[in-house]
Order: structure tokens, then C-alpha cells, then sequence
């Protein structure tokens, strides 16, 4: 694998569909993702940006896309799409430092609120389609709801209520990534083809186990993570996704249910860190 040349974009997009592309500059970052219907963070601070863009970026709700990676490993890749929550400037002498936070989702899955009614033999998928609609975000899933409403189905709230209420009656679990709705059966995974993580294709440290308690280690439940694992910065690596472990202390195919993104441009860190469990 070639980990060389750290690469990165940040595109903040105004209400007024302006596009400012950030490049070039000291940026750090920390995403946090999860495998739950909640939203995931961004963190940003960027360092000395030109007294325009400090101005423009003052407006709350742009929405905001970072890519990174390594030039040697596909370029800068889509890492996080989120709306601003928060915005300021900084003075760490002799730098000023632009702190971004964002979320991707939020705002919908908070005010986005249904009254709905189907007859009877409407199948799940359609109200999954119906809800997606509602929360203002398109559906990305290898494996379509199976399931009919015999009796037909009303629901009248808030539409992630509504969504976990459908997906979880025939088997299956929703999130957010990405400003899209990713929809997989419970248990299973969101993508067929597993990412391999060995030393070779950028592990790095001694993967540790997540339940470790009492000065000893427990059994985890099932639906708690089992390892938590690190490696050079990996977008592919994602809530949901498989990755197939080739290390000394650890083999085999687990699914990945929480990620961190974490990274300086001028420091040492540019790595992804998984919690996982096993399929």
C-alpha cells in the first residue's frame, strides 16, 4: 500500500450555493460516527484563513464536506457531509484558528415530524421510501425491506421514530452516514466486501479489547464492540462496514460499529480508529 503524501479538501457550501474551498492551509479534525440512528460530528479547525472567508463562514447551517487521505491511496476521499452548528475564530498566537463544528443530519431527524396512513398490503419499503422523503435524505441499502402491512399502517410524529419503528418490526437497522440513510438487516452488515486491515494496508499499534473491566477481560454482550482497533487513515472505514483482521493477535471478519477520524496536517496524527465486533 502507498500511505504517502497526506491530501485533504474542506468545501463549505452557503446558503447562497457559494462554494469556498479550503486547501492548502494547517487543518486538524476529529469525526465521530456511529451504527445508531443519531447524528455524527465533525470537529475542524483550520489555521489563518483570509479575513473574507472568517466572515463568510460565520453563517450557521452551511453545509460542509471534508475529503482526505493519501495521495498515494486514491487522493482526498469523502470522509464527512454535515451542517455547521458552530463557528468561531480563535486568536492562538500568532495564528488565528477557525473551529467548526457540524453535524450531518440533525436538523431533520429533529424537526422532520409525519402524519401518515396506508391501507392494507403496503409493503415496508414503500413506507421506507415515504419516510426517507420526509427526512429530506436518499436511502443507500444492498438489501430491500421485506414485509407487507396486512392491516395498514398510520403513524403520526416524528419521522426517525416512525423509521426505527418499520426497520426494526422486519429485522433491520438504520443510521446516518454521509447526509444519506444506510439501512442493513440487524446483524449484518451495510456492505458485502470487507476492508483488510494487516499491517501491510495500514494497521498500526496492537489491537485492544473494549471489555476490559475488574482488571480482567469479559465476554461481550451483543450488541457491545469486542476490539478497538487503529489504523492510518482509512475512509472506507465506516459504521456498518466488514473489515477482515490479519494480525498477530487477531484474524478473522468483524463489523465495525463506531468510528473516529482524527488528523493534523502538521502533526503526526492522520489515523481511524474502529470499535468492532464480530459478525
Amino acid at each position: 500500500m502507498t500511505f504517502f503524501n497526506r491530501v485533504y479538501a474542506v468545501d463549505v457550501e452557503l446558503k447562497s450555493k457559494e462554494i469556498l474551498r479550503i486547501e492548502g492551509l494547517r487543518m486538524t479534525f476529529e469525526i465521530k460516527k456511529n451504527s445508531k440512528a443519531d447524528a455524527n460530528t465533525a470537529k475542524i479547525e483550520i489555521y489563518n484563513l483570509s479575513e473574507t472567508h472568517r466572515a463568510k463562514l460565520r453563517e450557521h447551517d452551511a453545509l460542509v464536506r471534508l475529503s482526505a487521505g493519501y495521495e498515494g491511496e486514491g487522493g482526498a476521499t469523502l470522509l464527512f457531509v454535515g451542517n455547521t452548528q458552530y463557528m468561531v475564530n480563535k486568536r492562538q498566537r500568532p495564528d488565528i484558528v477557525t473551529e467548526i463544528e457540524a453535524q450531518d443530519g440533525q436538523r431533520n431527524l429533529r424537526e422532520s415530524r409525519i402524519s401518515i396512513s396506508y391501507a392494507g398490503g403496503t409493503s415496508a419499503q414503500t413506507i421506507v421510501n415515504r419516510l426517507s422523503q420526509e427526512l429530506n435524505f436518499p436511502v443507500r441499502q444492498n438489501i430491500p425491506i421485506t414485509g407487507t402491512y396486512l392491516s395498514g399502517y398510520s403513524f403520526n410524529g416524528r419521522a426517525r421514530d416512525a423509521m426505527d419503528e418499520v426497520v426494526a418490526k422486519y429485522g433491520y437497522q438504520w443510521n446516518i452516514l454521509n447526509n444519506e440513510i444506510q439501512i442493513y438487516p440487524k446483524g449484518g452488515s451495510a456492505d458485502d466486501v470487507a476492508v483488510l486491515l494487516s499491517p501491510s494496508t495500514g494497521l498500526i499499534l496492537t489491537p485492544e479489547r473494549c471489555n476490559y473491566k475488574d482488571g480482567k477481560f469479559e465476554k461481550a454482550e451483543p450488541d457491545e464492540p469486542e476490539w478497538r482497533i487503529t489504523s492510518l487513515l482509512n475512509p472506507r472505514l465506516s459504521p456498518g462496514s466488514l473489515v477482515e483482521m490479519d494480525s498477530r493477535d487477531v484474524k478473522g471478519t468483524f463489523k465495525v460499529d463506531s468510528v473516529r477520524h482524527f488528523g493534523d496536517t502538521h502533526g503526526n496524527e492522520w489515523y481511524s480508529q474502529i470499535e468492532v465486533r464480530s459478525r
